[in-house]
């Protein structure tokens, strides 16, 4: 399964939501990343025949290494 990123899950245990006081962590955009390339290659880019662009697996390989 893929990790749902923690600004997508909502208010977390303390009562601080991530999205909601602008502390999105690299490592959960990230998440999000990985988790709408997964839905974007199966749908658009395979259908098309087309490849995910590299640039994209190269900003998730940044944001990887600063969290």
């Amino acid at each position: 399964l893929l990790p749902l990123p923690r600004f997508l899950r909502g208010p977390d245990a303390a009562g601080g939501n991530t999205a909601a006081d602008g502390n999105i962590a690299a490592a959960d955009i990230a998440d999000g990343l990985r988790l709408t390339g997964r839905f974007l290659d199966k749908h658009v880019f395979r259908g098309q025949g087309g490849r995910m662009p590299a640039a994209r697996a190269r900003l998730i390989e940044r944001l990887r290494t600063e969290s």
